[in-house]
């Protein structure tokens, strides 16, 4: 059995694996062979995903970077909660491509190897309400003047709801270590967010009775979402535009309740990150 082979498995021995890859599907050196059943079982499901956030368009000339792959292989292989591998095979989606140095998905496999899990789910929870809130309306998301305008409060309630926490795991700690790593990887903007409760919330614009999260979109967000849904041939601004599609993520529930702010100054982007248990 070949490298191919024991990637594909059920995947038509192997064809689907080399269709996504094309070409650099000659790096898959025998050592594949050596992945104990678990780590060989993560990469299949992550080409699977990829095969269909494809679709039609893998009958399509292209190739996938070796650099995406190999984040694929070193990484991927070891991820096996679903959101990871939506997020793995979104990127391997989209880095198909028929030019051969256009190897930008390398970098978004390397930042989402950076990112927990629960960083993963609080950014695709974050953005699929974005773009559930502001989807169709054209906001383009550079410049900042236009991007302010799409500033959000998400209920601490929904955000609980939507992270599914276990009685065994500290929500808030778990919260407040998601929160920080996105701001430090500017996944949304990390001058102007807060998290807590209404009194700290009212300085960035909320004047309601509950405790939430207020943030605004980045283009490393939106491009690490769009690539993540297998919509990397999208440019950023597309994200909101109208007829721009990404189909929810089946399992993970996301209550309304999150509100448009008008910001408070749209001219400039003001203040710092604020974090707080009261």
């Amino acid at each position: 059995m070949n490298a191919l082979e024991v990637i594909g498995g059920a995947l038509l021995g192997g064809k689907v694996v080399e269709k996504v890859l094309g070409p650099t599907a000659e790096y898959l050196g025998e050592g594949i062979k050596t992945f104990a059943e678990k780590r060989v079982e993560n990469v299949r499901n992550i080409f699977t995903n990829a095969q269909k956030k494809l679709g039609d368009r893998i009958n399509s000339p292209g190739a996938v970077p070796p650099r995406v792959l190999a984040g694929i292989l070193n990484d991927g292989s070891y991820r096996d909660d679903k959101l990871a591998t939506e997020y793995y095979g979104g990127v391997l989606a989209s880095s198909r491509t028929e030019i051969s140095r256009d190897d930008r998905g390398a970098t978004l496999i390397s930042l989402v190897s950076r990112l927990s899990s629960y960083q993963l789910r609080v950014h695709y929870v974050i953005y699929r309400i974005f773009f559930e809130l502001y989807g169709g309306s054209n906001t383009p998301i550079t410049p900042s003047k236009d991007r302010i305008t799409l500033k959000t409060f998400i209920p601490e309630s929904s955000l609980l709801i939507a992270m599914d926490f276990s009685e065994s795991e500290p929500g808030q700690m778990i919260m407040e270590h998601a929160l920080v790593g996105l701001s430090r990887e500017e996944l949304f903007n990390p001058l102007n967010w807060a998290y807590g409760g209404p009194p700290m919330l009212q300085q960035r614009g909320y004047n309601g009775p509950e405790r939430g999260l207020i943030v605004e979109p980045t283009p490393n967000g939106v491009e690490l979402f769009l690539n993540a849904m297998g919509g990397g041939h999208l440019p950023i601004n597309g994200f909101l535009w109208q007829g721009t599609s990404i189909p929810p993520i089946e399992g993970i529930t996301i209550p309304s309740g999150s509100l448009s702010l008008k910001p408070l100054n749209s001219d400039k982007e003001t203040g710092h990150s604020l974090i707080a248990n009261g």
